[in-house]
């Protein structure tokens, strides 16, 4: 489990640093949103799974799962990786899972640094729509030779 303090500081890294991270936030308010229905979602590599951070900064201890009735809109990704080669391209695939099936939904491309770093983030124009009920969930598939080191993603739960 990732620790609340790491959280945090990756939070506010990540939005000092990289200019679409905030833009969840911008969203929400476009759509007339409630702060408590915003979303910030970190990935647990070790769990294999998004686990929401509250307006506190606190780390979920559960999964997220899309609330009954709600619909999650997925507005924005950020994601940071190391350990590739300079140079070369890489692509972060989102995948939209309902049992054995797997759907691509969101693809990016990012070329590695000369340091063997890299990373992204992403405004998605149409949003990445997740419904409630079902087993649907969004799975990430990260490229080969990499090691991911932050995935989030940001949006908002509407009705």
């Amino acid at each position: 489990m990732i620790s609340r303090k790491k959280v945090i500081i990756l939070l506010l890294a990540l939005a000092l640093v990289l200019p679409g991270a905030t833009s969840a936030l911008a969203i929400g308010n476009q759509f007339n949103v409630g702060t408590s229905f915003w979303v910030t979602l970190v990935y647990d590599f070790a769990q294999g799974d998004f686990f929401n951070v509250n307006q506190r900064g606190e780390v979920a201890t559960k999964a997220f799962t899309v609330t009954a009735g709600r619909t999650l809109v997925v507005t924005d990704v950020s994601w940071t990786f190391d350990g590739g080669t300079a140079g070369n391209t890489v692509a972060l695939q989102l995948n939209l899972s309902r049992f054995a099936n797997n759907t691509p939904v969101f693809v990016a491309n990012t070329v590695v640094n000369q340091d063997g770093l890299g990373g992204l983030t992403q405004h998605l124009t149409a949003g990445l729509v997740l419904t409630s009920g079902g087993s649907a969930k969004v799975v990430p598939v990260f490229p080969v030779g990499v090691n991911s080191t932050v995935l989030i993603l940001y949006g908002f739960l509407t009705s």
